[in-house]
């Protein structure tokens, strides 16, 4: 149920809420860029079993998203229905995502295989527990479409913030002051990963106001509300277009390291340590300076027309591959990376403000506020797609033919398979999410009507409780 007083945000509820976006970058992205490097290339372990022990976690994680989410929305306590899961948490993943680097030295390859499938597991639940009533109290922060499509910017300005950084994360590894090797660096990383999780991802705990109101609203049953999301027509599109973009990106994005380690530089993995570290700092620095564009394109045109507009921008970047990914001019891949960056920042953004629309759809319809569960289908999945792209990444990886034993030098076969694959995989995938794009059906004009129909809905709201208040 709407409240005119809860749809207020305060000054520090913007930046506070994006700063979790810190915590979620670490959270998710770092695991891609240490797991392949550090399990596989570092401990000889084959690719797919590392792609396994990341893609089943992930589906757990999706399966037990709606339940979380109906957990989150059925919650009544005295902290509200989300910052007692959002706390609980975060601070199980900071202390989980440290034991996800530190294997115990000694074990073999199936138990090292074990304990990273173990500790994901963990890692990848406790993420959970927080992430999905963060999501939900980002949709509820706020009525207003604009003040959406800002907050969802400085999300997407505070996660370029943090790709300034995370990417580096494998060459801190080889830091002397770190450890002799990768593999004892990576565990100070861990440790400082973890520290840095559970310090960012506590602010929107802190600083972040709840609608209390709607602990009001009866309870509601997790099949009904299942049911819901099942059906909402825009919510599985919407998801799908997240999904397909997203799959054709993490699909390959783990070729990245291995293009430019055995193409560019020849099996120096110091080498592509620290280009994959710029790399992924100019992609960040890219969405830092892109998202207030977006968000003045967005004010002034159509969702639609600027995600498209940037998803295009996004296919031409990666089809460019092929070119800038070079031993002549390593640096050169940087420019593709700057083109495919402000895409995902688009759809970062479009993505989560139509969320929060169709939260508000349901509400008009059912006058129910359900964030939860609905955050929790969208994760659901998205995450289910993500699990699929990782672990698909490791088996195309296999297929490509790279031998985990070599760490200097691959075929020249298989060198061209993993190139063909790097570009023409996410081109063709990100098409299909521009065709569901055309499809989503709530746009600016329906969400006016929506959210006037709430505002006044809200004010009866008011009207009756001064009424019941005052014994009229």
């Amino acid at each position: 149920m709407s409240d005119s007083k809860d749809s207020k945000v305060s000054k520090s509820s913007p930046v506070a809420f994006a700063s979790g976006k810190l915590a979620e970058s670490i959270l998710c992205n770092t695991i891609h860029i240490l797991a392949l490097p550090i399990y596989s290339i570092g401990l000889s372990i084959d690719p797919w079993l590392i792609g396994l022990a990341i893609s089943v976690p992930r589906l757990w994680d999706g399966i037990i998203d709606p339940s979380i989410g109906h957990w989150s929305d059925n919650l009544r306590s005295r902290f509200g229905r989300r910052k007692p899961l959002m706390v609980a948490g975060i601070i199980l993943s900071g202390l989980l995502y440290y034991i996800l680097w530190s294997p115990p030295q000694g074990l073999g390859s199936t138990a090292i295989f074990l304990y990273f499938l173990l500790a994901s597991m963990l890692f990848y639940t406790s993420a959970g527990v927080f992430l999905v009533p963060y999501y939900a109290l980002g949709n509820e922060l706020t009525l207003d479409a604009n003040i959406r499509v800002k907050i969802m910017s400085y999300c997407s300005a505070f996660m370029g913030v943090a790709g300034l950084f995370t990417p580096w994360a494998y060459n801190l590894c080889f830091s002397p002051y770190l450890g002799s090797n990768e593999i004892e660096g990576v565990k100070v990383v861990g440790l400082l990963g973890g520290s840095l999780i559970i310090i960012t991802g506590m602010l929107p705990c802190v600083f972040c106001h709840e609608r209390f109101s709607a602990q009001s609203q009866p309870k509601f049953h997790f099949m009904n509300s299942l049911r819901a999301a099942v059906q909402n027509k825009p919510l599985l599109i919407m998801s799908g277009v997240f999904l397909s973009t997203i799959f054709g990106i993490l699909l390959v994005a783990p070729m990245a390291f291995y293009v430019g380690t055995y193409y560019i530089f020849g099996g120096d993995k110091a080498a592509m340590s620290k280009l994959y570290g710029l790399l992924g700092s100019s992609w960040a620095l890219t969405t830092i300076i892109s998202s207030p564009i977006l968000y003045w394109l967005i004010k002034k045109f159509d969702k639609k027309i600027v995600l498209i507009g940037s998803l295009i921008i996004a296919i031409i970047g990666q089809g460019l591959q092929w070119i800038t990914f070079t031993p002549k001019m390593p640096y050169l891949s940087i420019l593709s990376f700057v083109l495919t960056s402000p895409g995902i920042a688009a759809l970062n953004i479009v993505v989560y403000s139509w969320l929060a629309d169709i939260c508000d759809h349901d509400e008009y319809t059912t006058g129910l506020r359900r964030e939860g569960i609905f955050s929790a289908m969208y994760s659901l999945i998205t995450k289910s797609g993500v699990a699929m792209a990782t672990f698909l990444s490791g088996i195309l990886i296999s297929i490509a033919g790279v031998d985990s034993s070599s760490t200097t030098v691959q075929s020249p076969e298989t060198i061209f398979k993993l190139r063909l694959l790097f570009c023409t995989v996410p081109i063709v995938i990100i098409l299909v999410s521009i065709i569901l794009i055309i499809t989503f059906p709530l746009n600016k004009k329906i969400m006016l009507e929506i959210r006037s129909t709430l505002e006044q809905r809200s004010k009866k709201n008011e009207f009756v409780q001064e009424l019941v208040q005052k014994d009229i």
